[in-house]
């Protein structure tokens, strides 16, 4: 059904309202700030296409979003239709007023579901409705927009689907493995947490919160300074994206290859509160991996330590890193941890996500089998997910996994977002087990490419 209608001027005004909305995300759940580019002013026409994640296009195609919907299932959203194309196309009108977006999380009523599932999928929405979504914490909503556009070239992936085949890292053993120093989580916890301070131009600073622009810098400088004392050759990647501005931080330890990384990563940002477990607990376990790491012989390839600034407000540091990348084919892979220390019921279930895509397989095989290898007998819960900074390397066909608590089985931390994101809600064994996976999973990627 089409609609040919023209944005109203109280659309509009609504739009720009959310366009010059202050940075708070305490409400808001993942996904881009809604923004006037989100809503087209104009009617139009978008093309869909439902595929196997390993599945090459057969034309060089223009795209504005790019989901994963689990079961190896991948929907495109192009913006112009390829005059060649063998795969199945649905044509979508896209109403003027309304905003196009991948909505995952908790039920909802309002919208029209163009693809996917009630809890997973593609909606056509209006402007009110898509704020509200937006507003609950448990809801990723990712809004498409015409002037965000990705060429995929049809050869890249074919290539990159044979290499994802061809290349199959092995698992470390038990006596290769390292292992990470619990305290110096905790310390480190406490630290970004503000619990503990660190010296910075030899003042004692504590960083209150991580969601504020004041303590994101602080944030940015202590886990820069803690690289650079393990030897690390560590830099901040400043970024202007989507009307933000930020700064990653990145390490890089040089291996005997300095033209091929492996990447580690959590997100610094809160939003705006102590953030412990997110993501306090995966920036925590990739700093304890670069001290280990930095402790080795040296590696096959290179390794990266990136911590993302301004995950909360919709993978924004991610994003605009992965844009930065010039040669895609040089990550091998990609680890992020995003809330690695909560299990209520001590059940040791947690998720290990390639949403089934063929490039990243052969990382979550590892995982797998390091579980086994090192005696760690944690369960783990099939998920799927675009809602953390793995997505963004996804979107570039780079290899990657997340590594999480079992957020998405029933046992997610109900201060997710909250206040009460504290250390008392940390199960520090079940943190120290998936730090070890994290850490070891990245020593087996770099040692399995010789």
């Amino acid at each position: 059904m089409k609609f040919f209608q023209t944005a109203s001027l109280a659309t509009a005004a609504l739009a720009l309202t959310l366009c010059l909305a202050s940075e708070r995300a305490d409400a808001m759940g993942h996904g881009p700030l809604l923004s006037i580019a989100h809503f087209n002013p104009q009617p139009t026409t978008v093309w869909l296409n439902i595929k196997a994640s390993s599945e090459p296009l057969r034309a060089q195609v223009t795209t504005i979003g790019q989901f994963e919907l689990g079961a190896g299932k991948q929907i495109l959203v192009l913006k112009n239709r390829p005059s060649e194309f063998s795969g199945a196309l649905i044509e979508l009108p896209w109403p003027a007023g309304h905003t196009l977006a991948f909505v995952e999380g908790q039920a909802h009523t309002h919208g029209q579901l163009v693809a996917g599932t009630r809890e997973r999928g593609l909606y056509l929405l209006k402007s009110e409705d898509a704020t509200q979504l937006q507003s609950q914490a448990m809801n990723f909503v990712w809004p498409v927009s015409l002037d965000d556009a990705m060429v995929v070239n049809a050869g890249k992936l074919e290539r990159d689907s044979r290499e994802a085949r061809s290349w199959q890292p092995r698992a470390v053993s038990k006596t290769e493995a390292l292992q990470v120093d619990l305290n110096r989580i905790i310390q480190t916890l406490d630290t970004l947490s503000g619990q503990r301070p660190f010296m910075l131009d030899g003042k004692e600073t504590r960083i209150s919160e991580r969601g504020g622009a004041e303590n994101r810098v602080l944030t940015q400088k202590y886990v820069m300074q803690t690289l650079q004392d393990l030897g690390i050759e560590s830099k901040l990647v400043p970024y202007s994206y989507m009307g933000y501005k930020g700064a990653n931080v990145e390490g890089t330890l040089w291996g005997a290859d300095r033209s091929r990384f492996i990447i580690i990563s959590g997100h610094m940002d809160s939003v705006n509160n102590k953030g412990v477990d997110d993501d306090g607990s995966g920036t925590a376990g990739m700093l304890e991996a670069a001290r280990l790491l930095a402790a080795q012989s040296t590696l096959p390839v290179s390794i990266r330590f990136v911590g993302f600034d301004q995950e909360e407000l919709g993978l924004i540091g991610s994003r605009a890193y992965a844009n930065q990348i010039s040669m895609p084919d040089a990550i091998l892979g990609v680890v992020q941890a995003d809330m690695i220390g909560f299990d209520s019921n001590g059940d040791l279930a947690f998720h290990s996500m390639d949403c089934d895509r063929a490039d990243s397989k052969p990382l979550t095989r590892v995982v797998d089998e390091l579980n086994t290898n090192l005696g760690l007998n944690m369960k783990k819960v099939a998920a799927c997910t675009n809602r953390s900074d793995h997505a963004s390397f996804w979107n570039k066909n780079i290899p990657a996994l997340i590594l999480s608590e079992n957020f998405f089985g029933g046992d997610y931390n109900p201060c997710y977002h909250k206040q009460c994101d504290l250390m008392d809600k940390i199960n520090k064994d079940f943190m120290q087990r998936l730090a070890t996976l994290q850490v070891n999973t990245v020593l087996s990627l770099a040692l399995s490419a010789k």
